[in-house]
């Protein structure tokens, strides 16, 4: 098990060398470590003295590392239930397109045309969640507010100024995400992260439509 743990240990140094880091890049080590300490746990436990020692010392000490040895496994499931009940608030961007998807349903031939923001398109939005046509997507960047009334729908940032009091838009949703653990229920606290944006009917757009650039921005 060591050799494992020194490919992983090496994979993360050398990756720590990069400027940009990320975790992704470096969970494929995961498994390996886990290896690891799986071997170490079990070698620990071969060697713990038998529940029936002679000794009173013994016998102490083989029911004091079992349980150390159980509470160690508790506590790494304990952990991963909670990390992965803190992943699944994690992707605020896919679920409020989700959220987007059951309440705009197409009428006609012209579809909603969304346009995916930055905090969007960073927390879950990818090409997999996408529907077909009629439904049009764009992640265009650095558009003016009013190129963005050729959308009919927006997912923006909560904390987003330029976009909060958008004329011509109201809010349609509201998608909440993870902030932090709590050491009280709830334990897993959220906050809003993303703002789903619906744009009110043609007249209430009134000009800014019509002063929007001509482009495609669709992709």
């Amino acid at each position: 098990a060591r050799e494992y743990v020194g490919v992983a240990l090496c994979f993360v140094a050398l990756y720590s060398l990069l400027p940009h880091k990320e975790l992704r890049f470096i969970l494929y080590a995961a498994p390996l470590l886990n290896a690891g300490a799986a071997a170490a746990l079990a070698h620990l436990f071969a060697r713990l003295p038998p529940r029936n020692a002679k000794t009173a010392g013994r016998r102490t000490a083989a029911v004091l590392g079992r349980a150390a040895i159980a509470a160690s496994l508790a506590g790494s499931l304990a952990l991963a239930c909670c990390f992965t009940a803190a992943a699944r608030l994690n992707y605020p961007g896919a679920h409020a397109l989700l959220a987007l998807h059951a309440s705009s349903p197409p009428r006609g031939t012209r579809g909603p045309r969304v346009h995916v923001g930055v905090e969007a398109a960073i927390s879950g939005v990818s090409r997999f969640l996408e529907l077909p046509p009629p439904w049009q997507y764009s992640k265009a960047e650095g558009l003016a507010p009013a190129q963005l009334t050729r959308f009919s729908h927006l997912l923006t940032g909560a904390n987003d100024d330029a976009t909060r009091d958008l004329p011509g838009f109201e809010l349609a949703h509201v998608e909440r995400g993870f902030t932090r653990v709590a050491m009280r229920p709830p334990f897993l606290l959220t906050e809003p992260k993303i703002n789903v944006l619906r744009r009110r009917k043609e007249g209430a757009v009134g000009r800014a439509a019509a002063a929007a650039t001509e482009g495609d921005y669709f992709l």
